[in-house]
Order: C-alpha cells, then sequence, then structure tokens
C-alpha cells in the first residue's frame, strides 16, 4: 500500500469511526490489517469473472475486506475512499452467529440481512442502507477534507457539465 492509499484509508476509517459513534455503536479498531487492495488483473480468471460486477467485499468469517481496482481507477483516491468506507461500515454493523453441534461456525445476522442454513435473504436492504450510509460520509469528506479538495472540485465541475450537456440535448 502506498503512503496515498494509507492516507485515505486511515480517512476512510475515521469517517466510519465518527459515523458509527454518532449512531450510538461502538466502532472497531480497524487498520491495514483488516484492508487487501487487489487488482482485478491479478484474479485468476474464473475470480475475475465470478467478482466482474463486485468492487469490493467483506468476510465475516476472516474479518477481512477486499477492494478490486482496474488498471483505469487504481489511482483514484475517491473510488478508494468510498470503496473501503463501505466495506468498513459493513465490518462495523451488527453481527451474530451460530454453532453447529458439529461445532461449524455460521453467520446468522449481518447489518439488515438475514441468514439462513442455504444462504442469505435480503440482502438488498443491508446493501441500500450500506450505500447511502457511505455516499453521505464519502460527500462530507470530499466536500470538507482539503486531501481531497481537488477531487471534489474536480467531481462537481463534471457533474455540473454533464447537467449543461444533457440540458443542451
Amino acid at each position: 500500500m502506498t503512503p496515498e492509499q494509507r492516507e485515505v484509508v486511515g480517512a476512510a476509517f475515521a469517517s466510519v469511526n465518527k459515523t458509527v459513534s454518532r449512531y450510538g455503536g461502538r466502532p472497531l479498531p480497524l487498520d491495514t490489517s483488516h484492508l487487501h487492495l487487489v487488482m482485478r488483473s491479478d484474479l485468476p480468471d474464473d475470480e475475475r469473472t465470478e467478482f466482474a460486477g463486485t468492487s469490493g467485499l467483506y468476510n465475516s468469517n476472516s474479518q477481512e475486506m477486499f477492494v478490486l481496482f482496474s488498471e483505469e481507477d487504481a489511482n483514484s483516491k475517491p473510488k478508494l475512499l468510498r470503496r473501503v468506507v463501505h466495506e468498513s461500515l459493513h465490518f462495523n454493523s451488527f453481527q451474530s452467529i451460530s454453532v453447529s453441534a458439529d461445532r461449524v461456525i455460521r453467520p446468522r445476522h449481518e447489518g439488515m440481512m438475514l441468514m439462513q442454513k442455504d444462504g442469505y435473504i435480503g440482502s438488498w436492504l443491508d446493501e441500500a442502507i450500506t450505500e447511502r450510509m457511505t455516499m453521505s460520509i464519502v460527500e462530507d469528506r470530499l466536500a470538507n477534507d482539503e486531501n481531497f479538495r481537488d477531487d471534489f472540485t474536480r467531481r462537481q465541475e463534471l457533474m455540473a457539465s454533464a447537467i449543461i450537456d444533457s440540458a443542451r440535448e
């Protein structure tokens, strides 16, 4: 991880901790050992296909977050911030487990997601809430942190340009 990436990851963790505390939770002490930045090109072909539409994932069993990048977005601070915030929110969400008689540990409840023995139910609600919180955290960080000021300004200019272009059509 580069020093610039460490700075972005630190900002993401700090923002999530602040949000979790604001809602009455106790933020988990996350650090870079919980996070893996993965280039899609480094994945085996079958995994590249399996995770084609995924920008990150959180594994509750191993307590790890994986953030995926392509060559085009590998150096984007806003994308790294957004993806780490999103997965960190999953990491900090409520979790409960069940242990079977043969001592197999299975997740029972993560965030707003409930599990049955054969898989997930209701994951869309968890993703919707997590993404809404992510958007709020990222917008606040981009707008108010001078380390992201150039990225925020560039984003605002692109959005304004897109609105003007669509109005002309």
